[in-house]
């Protein structure tokens, strides 16, 4: 159900720093008065002593910072940590209940019952406008719930005034939810459709096949969503003996992270659940074990026309297991899709054989799998890349790793886990999964159990888990590639399966396989990439910098009130900015990067430009090899990822506060001098041309490629190329086309660099000045957008694209629209979208979810609002025999919002709403140096962060109701539709559509 958690669409220009600092709008001022007194009536009730002897102690002192209690009465365990970065605080319930505890005919239950816990209870109910949804919307609270083979957890983040409310919500959902047959019955269709849009991703598919192969005893052989049939069947008499078998405050563990005191929460905790019984019975327990597997087992799933996958999965151990500590730190040298470091990257990807490859050991309560999976380059067929990848993996269990390797991953493991715990929300995961697979003590040693870790050790458990005895392969294939280099070892059709001799013969035989294929590794040049280029990649450095005098600092200005005082703008002589806003204390430093580096500066037949650029950047400077900056980054447990968009380039990288200073010397060299290597582009390239044709198989992809398509004449920066024509036009673009797109985008009056944390302005100044010192380039680059290149000719129709075998179709409906972030009817704009369609719940769109159960989710936004004549669109998905009962009921919705407008309520609500959001979304330091330096590159007014509230409370009724009529125009939008579409008389697939007039 993740999709409860969405990110400001509506708002995404806006600021989410704005509110950081910023007083609540009078409607959060009431309901937080209302709140605190909740809570103080609590204390006086129980004050002091009487509320400390309603629980146990379970830490005499804080562990990590974490405070944890069980409830005597019921045995509710309470875990409670301060953490004073935001005005914010995150609630989580976690329930010991996941798929592992359902069985064949209910399998999926728990996770059907998660979006159940939505549906209500007498106090929360949202058929009477008092649901979850409902209550937290005027708040800015987000919620959500997710469920796994082990647990199920659900999670409110909201300003801290407001924690009293969030308890409520929990407790009271715990033991009195409704379950009405009209809630299942609706919901069915939902969860189907969630179900659906899975069976959609190749990986997902892929992955549940492996589980179910590897798994013949045990219940992770199912998945989480369970079988289609049990979902549409189960009774709503099964779900609610679910609900009472499992959700007891026994069962559960309340975790409270944030800005508040923990003595004022506790008497709270103990006010709203102290009167929940105990279970009436003992909870059902899992006692099914799976055997040790006996041989190598196989499977192909070939379906759709995406590109093929390759999974391999091996038995491991449970969560408390002390191997498991081995095999995280293995995880971590085999690597993810990011890190160029890893053992997978230089066999697979720096050799040619696959354009992605990842490690993942699945830690969970009962013994899981480690996972191997890898997509192929083009014509690399699957049986070639399964070698590949099998004796990457051999070497790890023949050779131990060496003594840096295991260093460097155990210090990504555990800075990356200090740096996922800085804000609340991330901490509460942490703290929730620990708990789902072995216990909250889990969690407090987990870092110390990974710096004990050996490379012998690392060794022995490659050894003894990842063999060929213990694994299960999974192929995926599209059905349009025959792929008749893969042999008859890795088929599994009715043929084959009669001709296997038995598992333990096909695990000889691959094992034969693997003695065959080293030959495809080729041996590393570790320097390679570093040094003198042969020649100057961009004009924005000096051949020589070695004695350039470090740049000087022509204006320091301060912002004015609570946010500004602290922040700091320093320009340069070379016209670069740097912003710092310092956290003493945060322990942590974000920098973010926005450079005027985006597609808009080239013609669309080389908009591949700007992204290869920025992917390549990373990819070898004049200082480090694409090698050294990989690990150098592993060893901070940290990435450097630069991506492009349609105007900017950028970056957002967090690190401890202890690497800020040894990281900037890293990202001023890749920005000043990569290299663009002729090889590294190549790579890139294809892996690029790879993901585009992924994406000609995905309807989300395909319906807004069909949209933008339509929208905008070629000329317009919002225009979209067909794929085809992408994939033609990625053939014409070569490595100068990068080198000079660099030398003129890349400059320093088109850049600002935000300093966010646990760092001093003037060391950030000193540092700038020193490592920058040869940036140089031309004037600050100009953006305007030519309205006359909106094409209208597709007004009110649609075009509908065929996918076959999608079980899943994604809508669009979308217009042009002339407003953006520096409009006077913006936040009218804004305010009007989030009430129709801000996301599935508590809008005026929220009927097609909750109460017809045609779609998982539904959401109305601006897509980009940085410049005008960007997209407002709503999106949704739906299944094919819905989507036309869909289409009537959005038209019907969005005509009656025109011509009624929006509801004096709707207004306050939505006022509220979005207040409320800006103080949860800016809870971290990664999003407030990301939205500090957007500010700076659009020429956002200084008092802009200190007036945002005032300018969303300024807006009236009027004014909102202008926007509706101005910008949602159905009769203007074009509707786009990707999915598996039929002959109406015969089952003959149409032919896609032509997106022209």
């Amino acid at each position: 159900m993740k999709n409860r958690r969405l990110p400001m669409r509506t708002l995404t220009g806006l600021l989410t720093a704005a509110i950081f600092f910023c007083p609540v709008s009078n409607y959060m001022a009431n309901a937080a008065g209302t709140k605190s007194t909740a809570i103080k009536a609590g204390r006086s009730k129980n004050a002091g002593a009487s509320v400390m002897t309603a629980f146990e102690l379970l830490t005499k002192h804080p562990v990590n910072g974490l405070n944890v209690y069980r409830m005597r009465s019921n045995g509710l365990t309470v875990l409670i940590q301060e953490q004073n970065l935001a005005p914010v605080v995150s609630v989580m319930m976690v329930y010991g209940i996941g798929s592992r505890n359902e069985a064949v005919g209910y399998t999926g239950s728990t996770h059907f019952l998660e979006h159940l816990m939505f549906k209500g209870t007498k106090k929360y109910d949202p058929m009477r406008g008092t649901g979850i949804d409902d209550t937290l919307k005027p708040i800015g609270g987000i919620n959500n719930a997710t469920t796994s083979q082990d647990r199920t957890n659900y999670y409110e983040v909201a300003p801290s005034q407001h924690v009293g409310l969030l308890l409520d919500l929990e407790a009271d959902r715990m033991r009195n939810l409704l379950l009405r047959e009209d809630d299942r019955s609706s919901e069915m269709t939902v969860v189907r459709n969630e179900l659906e849009r899975g069976e959609d991703d190749p990986d997902e598919l892929l992955m549940s096949g492996v589980y179910a192969t590897a798994f013949r005893e045990h219940p992770y052989h199912h998945p989480t969503i369970g079988w289609r049939s049990d979902v549409e069947n189960v009774p709503t008499e099964r779900l609610r003996k679910f609900y009472h078998d499992f959700y007891w405050p026994e069962n559960a563990s309340l975790i409270v992270v944030g800005d508040i005191k923990k003595e004022a929460v506790l008497a709270d905790i103990l006010n709203k659940f102290g009167r929940i019984p105990r279970a009436q019975k003992k909870l059902p327990t899992v006692y099914t074990k799976e055997p040790p597997q006996e041989g190598e087992r196989r499977f192909t799933v070939v379906r759709g026309q995406d590109v093929p996958r390759l999974l391999l999965g091996f038995h491991t151990v449970k969560a408390t297991d002390k191997d498991t500590y081995p095999l995280e730190v293995l995880q971590s040298i085999l690597g993810d899709k990011g890190k160029t470091s890893s053992r997978l990257y230089r066999a697979l990807v720096d050799n040619g054989l696959s354009v992605d490859a990842y490690a993942f050991n699945n830690v969970m309560r009962d013994p899981g799998l480690f996972v191997v999976g890898a997509t192929p380059a083009k014509e690399i067929a699957l049986d070639k890349l399964e070698s590949a990848v099998r004796t990457a993996v051999e070497d790890l269990a023949n050779k131990e790793p060496t003594e840096a390797e295991v260093n460097r991953a155990k210090l990504e493991i555990t800075k990356r886990y200090r740096l996922d715990a800085v804000d609340c929300q991330g901490r509460a995961e942490q703290i929730g999964d620990a708990i789902g697979v072995a216990d909250w003590k889990w969690w407090t040693t987990y870092c110390d159990n990974i710096s004990k870790v050996t490379p012998q050790q690392v060794q022995a458990a490659a050894k003894k888990y990842l063999n060929a005895n213990n694994l299960t392969v999974g192929y995926y294939r599209p059905k349009t590639d025959q792929d008749e280099k893969i042999t008859a070892a890795a088929e599994t059709s009715a043929e084959s399966a009669a001709n296997a001799a038995s598992e333990s013969s096909s695990a000889s035989s691959s094992r034969e396989t693997i003695a065959t294929t080293s030959s495809v590794l080729k041996p590393v040049d570790e320097n390679k990439g570093a040094g003198e280029p042969p020649a100057q990649p961009g004009g924005s450095t000096s051949n020589d910098d070695r004695h350039t005098e470090p740049l000087r600092i022509v204006s320091r200005k301060r912002g004015i009130g609570k946010l500004g005082s602290r922040t700091e703008t320093i320009k340069f002589d070379n016209g670069l900015t740097v912003i710092v806003l310092p956290m003493p204390g945060s322990g942590t430093v974000t920098i973010a990067g926005k450079i005027k580096a985006g597609r808009y500066f080239l013609p669309n037949t080389k908009s591949k430009v700007p992204g290869l650029a920025a992917e390549l950047l990373t990819k070898g400077s004049r200082k480090y090899s694409k090698f050294k900056i990989s690990e150098i980054l592993e060893s901070m447990g940290t990435s450097l990822d630069f991506s492009a968009d349609s105007f900017f380039a950028g970056f957002n990288v967090d690190v401890v506060a202890s690497d800020a200073k040894a990281i900037i010397p890293l990202i001023a060299d890749v920005i000043q001098k990569p290299l663009f290597e002729q090889e590294e582009f190549d790579k890139s390239r294809k892996i690029l041309e790879s993901n585009i044709e992924e994406r000609k198989a995905n309807t989300t992809s395909v319906a807004w490629m069909s949209l933008r398509h339509a929208l905008y004449k070629p000329e317009s920066i919002y225009y979209a190329n067909t794929f085809e024509d992408q994939l033609e036009h990625l053939k014409t673009v070569t490595r100068d086309d990068l080198v000079s797109f660099h030398k003129k985008q890349f400059t320093p009056a088109n850049t600002v660099f935000t300093f966010v944390g646990d760092i001093k302005t003037d060391e950030v100044a000193d540092l700038i000045a020193k490592e920058f010192a040869s940036y140089k380039g031309s004037k600050e680059e100009t953006i305007s957008i030519d309205p006359t290149q909106v094409n209208n000719s597709f007004a009110g129709r649609r075009i509908m694209s065929n996918l076959p075998d999608k079980t899943n179709m994604d809508v669009v409906i979308g217009c042009s629209a002339p407003v953006s972030i520096k409009s006077k009817d913006y936040f009218a704009e804004s305010l009007a979208s989030a009430a129709l369609g801000y996301d599935s719940f508590a809008c005026r769109l929220a009927p097609l979810r909750d109460k017809y159960g045609l779609t998982y989710s539904i959401t109305s936004s601006l897509t980009e609002a940085s410049y005008p004549d960007s997209i407002w669109a709503i999106s949704y998905s739906v299944a094919p025999e819905n989507l036309e009962k869909a289409q009537g009921l959005i038209t019907q919705i969005v005509k009656q919002y025109v011509k009624e407008g929006i509801s004096t309520a709707e207004l306050a609500r939505e006022k509220g709403h979005l207040t409320g959001v800006y103080v949860v979304e800016s809870r971290s330091p990664r999003t407030i140096a990301s939205q500090l330096g957007y500010s700076a590159i659009m020429g956002l007014p200084l008092d802009f962060l200190e007036n945002f509230t005032q300018r969303v409370n300024s807006e009236t009724q009027s004014s909102v109701n202008a926007a509706i009529r101005k910008y949602f125009q159905l009769d203007k939008c074009v509707t786009a539709i990707a999915g598996w579409l039929k002959q109406d008389k015969a089952s003959e697939d149409r032919k896609p559509a032509a997106p022209t007039p």
